[in-house]
């Protein structure tokens, strides 16, 4: 309604001037160069009016033709756009399946067209799948040398760099990545490695120590793999003749995870050096209560290096009553009875060993019982045979799964670092004993969960 008001208004103004000029025509005389004219004001008017109309489309006209040249211009760089996305599309449809050829075909054919830095992570990627290290070290060095694509960059050198063996190189990489900010997720991991590869524990602690806060890695993931680098830097402190230090460390490590039992059992043999027995008998008695292991039975007994069987029995049997019924336990009476020709009470303890996990260790304990009470070659035989197709206590790799029978820093298969995890077999039902006292073997017992 108000709009329709609006041009009804326009239009009385319009009329109201026609017919003000109509009644007013006024005359307008010219003059010049022998032309003679002469009109009313109003036709003056329209004339003038329809001039600066002509002028203005002719104007309008000349600069279209002066913009023709730009507008193709961009339609062409629309076209080498489109293009170029496409290319690049597919070159990384390229590279995840793997096919390192195409990858690098279309990441030369969008570097063509959209230019070397919108593609310069397809190129190198590319060209690493393609075996052509040269090239991608010259990609990643131009993200490299951009800031917004500098920690890609620097993560690639460093691979690179790695990969070649450089590890000097791969440092001084990593050094310059510590300047960024933020600072990369993956850096902990780069300095952790060549921390590790050095055997430098203290740097690798380091390392790990800034991954924890920034929320990388998993507090209590972190505490676990704290502990056993510790412990590493006191196994070195102890070689290198620095108990005082060996055995700072191994508190450490053991109050970072109190249930790592390496370093607890590696500062109580440490304490007993120091003579400082009666306290790490105390620490001893307390964590086998809560997680019993060989190492802890170990360190304990070691405390008295020099007493009679009989007197090492009994101190085995104080410790076990502080957790009477694992296996543990049972275990670590039954291998001291042995050693004090105590046949029956090494049996007793062995057969409830057995009922609880049927280890290759308890096993074959259970084979030397029998050649060293009765003499009795066959049943021994058939108890370490069965001994040889058990699974077996011992610290299994977290990355690769390899189990070691000791504690190592560094797993001896695929090198990982601090990755190590007390693991116990499953606990299958031990059948009746064959003729003879013979037992029947059973089917090979699979790995448990890492505890």
């Amino acid at each position: 309604m108000i709009r329709a008001l609006w041009f009804v208004a326009k239009l009385a103004v319009l009329v109201a001037i026609v017919v003000w000029f109509a009644e007013h025509p006024g005359q307008i005389t010219v003059d010049w160069l022998g032309w003679h004219v002469e009109t009313s004001f109003g036709i003056a008017l329209l004339l003038v009016l329809l001039a600066v109309g002509a002028l203005g489309l002719l104007y309008r006209l000349w600069l279209g033709l002066l913009r023709l040249p730009r507008r193709w211009r961009r339609r062409q760089e629309k076209r080498r756009q489109r293009g170029g996305l496409e290319a690049l599309n597919r070159g990384l449809a390229a590279l995840v399946s793997g096919d390192g050829v195409r990858a690098r075909s279309y990441a030369d054919k969008a570097a063509t067209l959209l230019g070397e830095q919108p593609v310069a992570l397809l190129s190198a990627q590319a060209a690493q799948m393609a075996g052509d290290q040269k090239a991608a070290k010259a990609a990643y060095a131009r993200l490299a040398d951009q800031r917004d694509t500098q920690a890609v960059g620097l993560q690639g050198l460093i691979q690179a760099a790695l990969a070649e063996g450089d590890e000097a190189e791969a440092q001084r990489l990593a050094e310059k990545a510590q300047g960024l900010r933020p600072r990369p997720a993956w850096l902990w991991r780069v300095l952790f490695d060549l921390a590790a590869r050095r055997r430098d524990w203290h740097a690798a602690e380091t390392a790990l120590a800034a991954a924890v806060k920034a929320g990388s890695v998993d507090a209590a993931d972190g505490a676990r793999r704290r502990a056993q680098l510790l412990l590493a830097q006191s196994r070195a402190a102890e070689q290198a003749g620095d108990l005082t230090a060996a055995a700072a460390f191994a508190k450490r490590a053991s109050r970072a995870d109190p249930d790592f039992a390496p370093a607890l059992a590696t500062h109580t043999r440490l304490l007993g050096r120091r003579g400082y027995g009666w306290w790490a008998r105390r620490r001893i008695e307390a964590a086998w209560t809560r997680a019993p292991h060989p190492d802890l039975a170990a360190s304990y007994l070691g405390l008295w290096p020099e007493i009679a069987p009989l007197d090492r029995m009994r101190r085995a049997e104080a410790l076990a009553a502080k957790a009477p019924d694992r296996w543990d336990s049972h275990m670590l009476i039954a291998e001291a009875a042995m050693q004090a020709q105590l046949w029956g009470t090494a049996r007793n303890h062995l057969n409830q060993a057995l009922r609880l996990n049927a280890t290759a260790r308890a096993l074959r304990l259970m084979g030397d019982l029998e050649r060293a009470e009765h003499g009795n070659l066959d049943a021994a035989r058939d108890w370490w045979e069965r001994a040889a197709g058990a699974a077996e206590a011992g610290w299994r790799c977290r990355d690769c799964g390899a189990v070691h029978a000791a504690w190592e820093p560094e797993c001896s298969q695929c090198g990982g670092i601090a990755t190590m995890a007390w693991t116990l077999p499953p606990a299958p039902a031990l059948p009746e004993p064959a003729a003879q006292g013979a037992p029947a073997l059973p089917a090979p017992a699979t790995a448990a969960p890492l505890r």
